[in-house]
């Protein structure tokens, strides 16, 4: 089991944004960079076999969102944790179960990422 805490590093990624790709392509790859520098920095561990992703939200104000919109920003998050090595790859082959909820309020804002092995390798 590894754990990587990424604080926010821009906007909060939505399924349902409008903006235009060049903005949505930027903000995307600054969460899926900060995850993978802060995957390397907090020396998380890769973890083999099929695993679980558990990714906890924690929004630095207390406006209701939509669980399922953070969608978007928990997939950038997993792309960095595989291109930091954590996970070999980020398919079903690998992830078995996502389970995303909501954290307390607190600044700044950040997404707990925890991986943990639930079976061997397919």
């Amino acid at each position: 089991m590894t754990t990587v805490e990424i604080v926010q590093p821009g906007p909060w990624l939505a399924i349902n944004d409008r903006h235009h790709f060049a903005v949505r392509a930027a903000r995307t790859k600054a969460w899926r960079h900060a995850a993978a520098v802060y995957a390397i920095n907090q020396g998380a561990q890769p973890v083999e076999g099929r695993v679980e992703v558990h990714a906890v939200i924690h929004k630095p104000t207390r406006v209701h969102y939509d669980l399922d919109g953070a969608a978007a920003t928990v997939k950038a998050c997993v792309d960095g944790l595989r291109d930091a090595g954590v996970i070999p790859a980020d398919d079903t082959s690998v992830v078995a179960r996502l389970v995303v909820e909501p954290g307390e309020v607190g600044k700044p804002g950040r997404v707990v990422v925890t991986v943990t092995q639930i079976g061997e390798a397919a």
